[in-house]
């Protein structure tokens, strides 16, 4: 009876004239982003005194969304509690209504509701649907308390709930693998490092949170292959950023980074380390880069040189015209260049009519002759210019007191036979330092199988070096018979100083213990004395057969000298007598004479 009664007095005011300012509205209109996301909406009222009780009904755009619950809040004070949990609610195809929501406080003082509104009733939805659902007031009620109840409701504003899915972003990578971050699983508008790698050649690792803002085609616009690291930043400007790149199965002759094909900047490009094939080095932004290294030549490798058909493989100039084409006259032919005038049927790499292979032709200051051709006179001599010790040709050697990027480092020299890579730093002065840590070439030593002048061959021109006896320089040979394939000339000198002096020790040692034994010896004793003699003799005249084809001077002036003490020698030997001389016997006296006395 009561609710009937209440019922009454509202539709009453429906028939009223407002008497004061007012408003029921819809707050907030939320955007959801999903479907099956809960969204919660209030119902309020604002500019209002003196408040008993209100009415309204909600219809709403079931299609898009699913009512869930209702709520009436406290903050008009105390409401009878039964009679605000009689409304319903319904369906009707599209359309969903929430009616008969009327309550009536239960008075206990004035309440009012200010400007800033005050939330009547609470509803909860559920997105089911992509679309916007309205949500509609209508048969708005407030009363106030009073003997003459009015309606204060002066304007009613409805509100929505948007349900939209974010766009749907489709990033190719098929082509990258191992370590490669799985971008199904991750949210593409924030990646914190992001890896892409190919276990066959290398991987990046970005140092910030990657976003993609749009369909981004890793496959088509990004690569690692031998070498080379690409991105197109104008197709993909969200990879445009710092990142770590690692280089696998790199030679341990690539030591040049480069950027677009040039020398990457100190401030762009920071080695990092080079550890069993594995190459590490920081960049700041992308575009394309490349480790690699030169041809003694200077010439990149993967490069044509300047004279055709040489082309830089991997630290080796080898011939290449189907890549280099051929200089005039001649044509390419099964990758060899022919006389043009011969048609087809030349060999492939490594032959050919004119010696496919050969390195191109050099000026006086050992640099390329892009002029040069294969029928140029001096062609063949340009070619032995070229082909002695490349190690004294490496750049990086002439790179000593360059400009530079403080701090930049770039491996020196070569690793090719015993020679080895040294580092070289840019010093705070802009300007590079020395070489350090490098190893040099050294003459090459016959018959070890070692490349020791670093020059790509082992034991070259030592073929026959076998006669160290002949009295002829030949053969490798510094000096006569001695030095290259022989015993150095300097090791001779000693050789032949310590059979000088071995041999006056023995003359030495025969005079001095050899006069105690020969006193009061047979004519027999002597005559073994002469013997020894003789034969020192013939040992110092073998040595001195040796000596005379020396160059060295220090060699020359201790065989003059061996040779005046073998004269002297000799003319002893000639006038040594077949009995004892009277100066032993004056000498033999004398010792007798010592022995007896007392």
């Amino acid at each position: 009876m009561r609710l009937y009664i209440v019922s009454v007095f509202l539709l009453s005011l429906l028939f009223m004239p407002v008497v004061l300012a007012s408003e029921m509205y819809v707050f907030p209109s939320p955007e959801l982003n999903n479907i099956g996301e809960r969204a919660t909406i209030e119902i309020r009222i604002a500019n209002m005194s003196n408040i008993y009780g209100f009415q309204v009904k909600i219809s709403y755009n079931a299609s898009v969304i699913t009512f869930d619950n209702l709520t009436i809040t406290q903050t008009l004070g105390v409401f009878d509690d039964i009679e605000c949990s009689q409304y319903n609610t319904s369906v009707l195809g599209s359309i969903g209504t929430i009616d008969n929501i009327a309550c009536v406080r239960i008075i206990n003082g004035t309440i009012n509701a200010s400007a800033d509104g005050v939330a009547i009733i609470k509803i909860n939805f559920t997105s089911n649907s992509i679309g916007e659902a309205f949500i509609n007031l209508t048969e708005a009620i407030v009363a106030d308390y009073s003997d003459n109840p009015t309606n204060l409701v002066k304007s009613v504003s409805n509100g929505s709930i948007k349900v939209s899915l974010p766009s749907v972003i489709e990033v190719t990578y098929s082509k990258y693998d191992g370590e490669t971050t799985n971008l199904s699983q991750v949210d593409l508008s924030n990646i914190p490092n992001l890896i892409l790698e190919k276990t066959t050649a290398g991987k990046i690792i970005f140092k910030g949170p990657v976003s993609f803002t749009d369909d981004a085609n890793l496959d088509a616009y990004t690569d690692i292959k031998n070498g080379v690291v690409f991105i197109d930043t104008s197709m993909l400007p969200d990879l445009n950023m710092s990142a770590e790149i690692v280089l696998y199965n790199i030679n341990v002759k690539r030591d040049i980074i480069l950027m677009d094909g040039e020398p990457c900047p100190g401030d762009i490009c920071h080695f990092i380390s080079y550890e069993n094939g594995t190459y590490r080095f920081n960049v700041t932004h992308f575009t394309e880069y490349r480790v690699t290294g030169r041809c003694y030549e200077g010439t990149y490798y993967g490069e044509c040189l300047p004279a055709k058909p040489f082309y830089c493989e991997e630290g080796e100039v080898v011939s290449n015209c189907s890549v280099c084409g051929c200089p005039s006259g001649y044509m390419c032919s099964n990758n060899a260049c022919v006389p043009a005038s011969s048609g087809s049927g030349g060999g492939g790499r490594g032959s050919g009519s004119y010696g496919v292979g050969r390195p191109p032709a050099r000026d006086s200051l050992g640099k390329i002759d892009g002029s040069a051709s294969l029928e140029s006179p001096d062609f063949e001599k340009t070619i032995e210019n070229v082909q002695k010790d490349v190690v004294t040709l490496d750049e990086s050697f002439v790179l000593v007191g360059k400009k530079c990027n403080p701090g930049e480092t770039k491996r020196c020299g070569v690793n090719r036979g015993i020679c080895k890579t040294g580092i070289m730093v840019c010093g705070q002065d802009g300007v590079w330092g020395k070489c350090t840590g490098y190893i040099g070439p050294q003459k090459e030593k016959c018959g070890d199988g070692i490349d020791n002048n670093c020059n790509g061959e082992t034991d070259e021109n030592c073929a026959g070096a076998s006669n160290c006896f002949n009295g002829i320089k030949d053969n490798g040979e510094e000096g006569i018979d001695c030095g290259g394939p022989c015993i150095s000339c300097e090791m001779r000198s000693y050789f032949f100083i310590g059979a000088v002096a071995a041999l006056i020790l023995v003359l030495i040692g025969t005079g001095v213990f050899g006069i105690k034994k020969i006193i009061g010896k047979e004519d027999t004793e002597l005559e073994q004395i002469e013997r020894e003699i003789r034969k020192a003799a013939e040992s110092m005249k073998d040595a001195s057969q040796i000596q005379e084809h020396a160059e060295d001077k220090s060699g020359a002036a201790s065989f003059e000298e061996a040779s005046t003490q073998k004269t002297n020698a000799e003319d002893a030997n000639a006038s040594y007598p077949k009995e004892p001389s009277s100066a032993l016997s004056d000498s033999a006296d004398e010792k007798k004479k010592e022995e007896n006395q007392p």
